[in-house]
């Protein structure tokens, strides 16, 4: 196995390995005037506050208006989220973070009437709106989808309330994201040849894959020996986040947190818990796996640092980052190539933030933006190991690349605010 390279500092990265967020805002200047522009969006939305039942222009006025007001606030909130999570120790770009968040919290607050108005439109009147003015059809999925809710819906005072809370309910996550990714430092190890091999939470699992099981036993104790060190700070961020789950969904009047989770992407209870049931009673398989591998790597007892190491001798291969891009639009030309023709674009264009730094959150996303600019495509995030990624991790970038481009799809067809309007991912 290769030698660790070291862990680069923001500033370290190759520019051609990092996305290109100069695409949506060329400078923090400009970043600071479509911020300013937000700040006068609650003023806006409150003209319509009252009116939405008035008429078919008057409800199709208002959708279009917050599409477009969604354009404007996406691209503010990917640049300063991204910028962030380049780096989670950089207190300019988290500042940045804040200042917007109190903004995205002042606009979610001021359109709170919209939800509760749309659900007092009897159907008889919302069906005649469509009928009236047929371009509402384009929002017909999402009309449903808010009236298919109203058991769960507030009023509009309440509902103003909820979304005032919203800053102070992410605090844990925030809390613990700077904790997990800034803050925290784990203890570094060392191979058998005495080289000192640095334990990150990208680094740890190609870490676990090394064949020397004294090095990956090194790695998982480091880990989450000093997790367990933190184990009541660990806690408290626990319980505090439990704990805004249970205040909403009591607060909608859900049976549990769990049903208030999967109401988001109107998942049932039922197929929860019965994707676990299929799982549980299946086990036996990987009893078998478990078994076979046992037999295979000769040991007699398996731990969790056991698991990720190839258990056959020639498959830990490494894979460039440019020999990667190469695979995978040779394997997915079946897709044809309208498909292959976007991946590429992605490719050429840094779409993507590669490798691993200081700081830099954990982890892999796909994090997509609207825009009518001609480089207004889906932005990627893939948080790669230093030493170029083992296989899995280009697998994991192929799916993100997925991802990216069936976002984009939904963008192009003018269907992405109908599907998820309001969120800041």
């Amino acid at each position: 196995m290769a030698k660790q390279k070291n862990i680069p500092k923001r500033s370290e990265v190759e520019k051609q390995y990092t996305w290109a967020l100069e695409d949506i805002f060329a400078t923090d200047e400009l970043w600071e005037k479509a911020l300013d522009e937000c700040r006068t969006f609650p003023e806006k939305i409150e003209a319509f506050r009252g009116r939405l039942a008035e008429s078919a222009d008057m409800l199709y006025s208002y959708l279009t208006f917050c599409d477009e007001l969604d354009v404007k606030i996406t691209r503010v909130a990917e640049y300063i989220m991204r910028k962030s999570d380049e780096d989670t120790g950089n207190s300019y770009y988290n500042g940045l973070k804040g200042r917007f968040m109190s903004v995205y919290i002042n606009i979610a607050g001021a359109s709170s009437f919209d939800t509760p108005e749309i659900l007092a439109i009897p159907d008889e009147k919302l069906a005649a709106f469509m009928n009236e003015k047929p371009e509402l059809r384009l929002y017909e999925r999402k009309l449903a989808k808010i009236r298919s809710k109203k058991d769960h819906i507030l009023s509009d005072a309440e509902e103003k309330l909820l979304a005032a809370a919203g800053e102070m309910a992410n605090a844990p996550e925030e809390i613990a994201s700077a904790f997990r990714n800034a803050d925290i430092r784990f203890p570094s190890i060392y191979d058998a040849d005495g080289n000192e091999l640095k334990v990150t939470q990208g680094s740890y699992v190609p870490l676990l894959e090394n064949p020397d099981r004294n090095v990956r036993k090194a790695a998982f104790e480091s880990l989450h020996g000093t997790f367990e060190s933190f184990k009541n700070t660990s806690a408290a961020f626990l319980d505090g986040q439990i704990k805004q789950l249970i205040f909403y969904a009591k607060a909608r009047r859900y049976n549990s947190t769990l049903e208030a989770a999967l109401a988001e992407t109107e998942v049932p209870v039922s197929v929860y818990r019965n994707l676990i049931d299929a799982v549980n009673a299946n086990l036996e398989y990987l009893h078998k796996y478990i078994a076979l591998r046992k037999k295979l790597t000769g040991s007699e007892e398996l731990h969790m640092y056991d698991l990720y190491t190839p258990i056959i001798s020639d498959a830990d291969k490494e894979i460039p980052y440019e020999k990667a891009k190469e695979i995978i639009i040779e394997a997915l030309q079946p897709l044809g190539e309208d498909y292959i023709k976007v991946l590429t674009e992605g490719f050429n264009n840094r779409w993507i933030d590669v490798y691993e730094n200081e700081g830099k959150r954990g982890g892999a996303y796909s994090a997509s933006l609207c825009s009518f600019e001609p480089k207004g495509y889906p932005r990627q995030h893939v948080h790669h190991c230093a030493r170029n990624g083992p296989l899995p991790s280009h697998l994991l970038f192929d799916e993100e690349s997925a991802h990216g481009i069936c976002e984009l799809c939904h963008l192009c067809c003018g269907s992405r605010f109908h599907l998820q309007r309001g969120s800041a991912r």
